[in-house]
């Protein structure tokens, strides 16, 4: 669906909503053959519709011709066109339509390929919570507390209407009303919105009942009714808030971030004012492999990694072959399997769903689109990312540089380096020669080898949008259809951060003599922007202020449970044009005599890396090589960078010293590790390796070749000698320490605001204190513990 870097920036959702206008769709051929091929286009739809497909120049096409690959790269040259969609007469009201492109067969290959979107007709009135719509769902409402709905409405007529509207309550205890009765002048396709705010009677029985009915007329003569429904309950809503990568220490910094805060100058006032409100665990720790996937499904079913069954970012190795070919896939909710038998993990969200007959509506949001997707698989009602927005909200917007959020005050401060500055290879060789020849698309390859990574990332809104703008999105569900359990996931922080870096380390700067980041350099790496993470997380610390506002606007604040955490750190890494060594976990092992494939298959890169191999004498090999390989740091010396864990130490855990632990089982799976072969699975590491001492491990072309990676990025068919590395990273011991600020509802006898628990806790022990809290059964996949008081 479309292209990011060239067109919008984004791809244009699957549903739309037809108001008279005609809905267009951006698309993407590519031809994954080695020649030229001419390929049909056609479309098939149940309800009558005209299509018509558009070049660039907007000339209508009914064939398209593809390039084949590149000889030697094989990189694909996507060919961009569009299709403009009229829906005939009589499209039905809140049932989406079907429309299916279909590209091919072609007429060298015979290969075909297709894609189907949705048309829906939102009608004169629309609210995504109508009993006869899409999801007729009753809010769940405490008493005393206020839930809203809003309305659409939309002109479907060829000149301006007026549109007059009206409320019918089916509970007259029940306080209720319209933001607004007249709609003036509403221009033919567009749509305006309507908020219906209610509120609970404070003495309200649980599981009353109301409905409302709003009515809508227009001077043209159309008129629509819509109804909705409330409903009373004693279960209080549950909002986690993570800032993804965001380390602890940075609720200690000062407004510039360069040393200890005060009263009145902190770097985040709204979370320090929270902290007075909430229980703060400074000894809290996240799981390994510190990372994204595995921890925000930590965080939410209270398990360890080695349960949940995810053990990289983005994607996993499902095997290889016999060509000694890399069998990838995405990450899935299918892989989350536990115990003997596998059994399906469960979430809070499946719990709440269990234990409240259904009512629960649940949500999770995060600019990390792969994270939604993946979490939305099973069960959550509402997914929200940079390409998944509600209907009639707006795409998202481009955006000058990641890093410069909207409230920066000195966005002119450097730039982040370029894409080449993760290649530990000859950039020259490996981007610049090949596209010059013409091996990939020649915009790619100038971009990466001197564009700043930051101006690429907020040219492609679409493959994160920025923080701000998820946070919107999630206003607009919340004022629309008011979720009970609620996820929200801003990672700006993380996205930026692994080009930027982090900056909570004050010991790490050279700060130039001057008060303020903007000019301080890392010791560790050139590629170092300072200020640009203390300005996402300023503008982070806004939206949380914005996010908790809200909920006590709508008087759902003080019932609510509030857990504010991060799924792990982040730390900067040693770069070789400082003099450091970037580690090569091939090179070390091919010094020995052990050869890649031949002897072991090896995955991963940066902080989080794997080893597989069949031959038990050899894997012990491997094991003592790694554990034992030594680099004689220009600060301290002589070190032992690598930790490495194999199956048993898995399952009995480790003693990192001053590094911490791993807990018994925590990276060990029951089920994967007994289940190699189990169709649709994947390959459970024989060694996880994590660096120490900032040190970075090259990972190599595959890692790229995928979406396995930190920030779910893929470049195509990059040649596997290609060795890359983020400047900043997360992954091993280093960077398991996370914030944790913990919010019972009001009146909840243990977990008293403003108190400090020194005691160690773990993002495995949310789920369990949630559960404990409101009286629900932990499910057995639950490692973690209720968190201490």
């Amino acid at each position: 669906r479309g292209d990011l870097l060239l067109g919008q920036g984004y791809r244009d959702p699957v549903r739309q909503a037809f108001t008279g206008r005609p809905l267009t769709w951006n698309l993407a051929a590519t031809n994954l053959g080695g020649a030229e091929d001419t390929y049909a286009l056609s479309f098939r739809c149940p309800h009558p519709c005209r299509v018509r497909f558009l070049d660039g120049s907007g000339r209508e096409i009914s064939s398209l011709k593809g390039p084949g690959l590149t000889q030697n790269f094989l990189y694909p040259n996507p060919v961009y066109f569009r299709a403009e969609v009229v829906p005939g007469p009589g499209l039905p009201k809140n049932q989406p339509v079907p429309v299916t492109f279909t590209l091919g067969p072609g007429g060298r290959s015979g290969a075909a390929s297709e894609v189907t979107v949705e048309a829906l007709n939102p009608g004169l009135l629309y609210s995504a919570n109508d009993l006869a719509g899409t999801r007729p769902h009753a809010h769940q409402v405490m008493p005393g507390e206020v839930t809203t709905f809003m309305f659409h409405v939309s002109n479907l007529e060829a000149d301006p209407v007026n549109v007059r509207l009206s409320l019918t309550s089916g509970a007259p205890d029940w306080r209720a009303s319209l933001d607004r009765e007249r709609i003036e002048g509403l221009a033919p396709g567009s749509t305006a919105q309507a908020v219906l705010t209610a509120v609970a009677p404070q003495g309200a029985e649980v599981g009353a009942r109301v409905e409302f009915t709003v009515r809508a007329e227009s001077d043209a003569g159309r008129v629509e009714e819509v109804r909705v429904a409330a409903e009373v309950t004693d279960v209080p809503n549950v909002y986690y808030f993570a800032i993804d990568s965001m380390d602890p220490e940075y609720l200690d910094l000062n407004r510039e971030g360069t040393g200890p805060g005060s009263e009145g100058d902190w770097l985040m006032p709204n979370l320090r004012a929270f902290m007075e409100e909430s229980v703060r665990y400074p000894n809290a720790r996240v799981y390994l492999p510190s990372a994204t996937d595995m921890n925000h499904t930590n965080a939410l079913s209270g398990t360890y990694t080695g349960t949940q069954g995810l053990y990289m970012v983005g994607g996993t190795w499902k095997g290889f072959t016999e060509h000694d070919e890399v069998i990838t896939a995405p990450n899935s909710m299918e892989l989350m399997r536990y115990g003997p038998e596998g059994k399906p993990l469960k979430r809070i969200f499946e719990v709440a769903k269990e234990e409240t007959g259904g009512k629960a509506l649940c949500g999770f949001w995060s600019n990390k689109n792969w994270l939604a997707e993946i979490e939305g698989e099973r069960t959550v009602d509402i997914v929200g990312h940079s390409e998944r927005f509600p209907l009639f909200f707006p795409p998202p917007y481009k955006y000058s540089a990641a890093g410069d959020p909207r409230s920066d005050t000195d966005p002119w401060d450097p730039l982040s380096g370029p894409f080449s500055a993760c290649f530990y290879s000859d950039t020259t060789r490996e981007i610049l020669i090949p596209a010059m020849l013409g091996q990939f698309n020649l915009l790619l390859g100038l971009g990466l080898y001197i564009m700043p990574v930051s101006t690429f990332i907020g040219m492609m809104p679409g493959g994160h949008c920025e923080d701000r703008y998820l946070f919107d999105s999630f206003l607009r569900s919340m004022a629309e259809e008011d979720p009970d359990v609620c996820y929200i996931n801003i990672a700006d922080l993380d996205n930026t951060g692994h080009f930027t870096g982090s900056s909570w380390d004050t010991g790490e700067w050279d700060d130039k003599g001057t008060p303020d980041a903007v000019d301080d350099e890392s010791r560790y790496s050139p590629w170092m922007r300072r200020e640009d993470c203390l300005d996402i997380l300023r503008e982070a610390d806004l939206i949380f202020g914005d996010f908790l506002r809200t909920l006590r606007e709508r008087g759902v604040y003080e019932n609510s449970i509030i857990v504010f955490l991060s799924d792990h750190g982040m730390e900067n890494m040693k770069d070789q044009a400082r003099g450091y060594q970037v580690l090569d976990l091939r090179q070390i092992l091919r010094s020995h005599g052990l050869v890649l494939n031949e002897d072991y298959r090896e995955g991963g890169g940066t902080e989080i890396n794997f080893i597989w191999c069949q031959d038990p004498a050899k894997l012990g090999d491997i094991e003592n090589i790694l554990e034992n390989y030594t680099v004689n740091d220009p600060q301290l010396g002589p070190v032992k960078p690598l930790v490495v864990v194999n199956r048993e130490e898995m399952l009995k855990g480790v003693d990192l010293g001053p590094r911490g632990k791993i807990r018994p089982r925590e990276l060990y799976s029951e089920f994967w590790i007994t289940h190699p072969e189990e169709p649709g699975g994947h390959r459970w590491p024989d060694l996880f390796v994590f660096p120490l001492y900032n040190y970075n491990v090259a990972a190599h072309g595959n890692i790229l070749s995928t979406a396995a990676n930190p920030v779910g990025i893929t470049l195509g068919n990059v040649p596997d000698n290609v060795q890359v590395g983020f400047p900043g990273a997360h992954g091993g011991p280093q960077t398991t320490r996370m914030p944790l600020l913990f919010k019972p509802p009001s009146g909840y006898p243990r977990y008293q605001p403003g108190t400090t628990v020194d005691e160690e806790a773990e993002i495995g022990d949310i789920a369990p204190t949630i559960y404990q809290i409101l009286g629900w059964e932990a499910p057995d996949c639950v490692d973690g513990e209720p968190l201490p008081w």
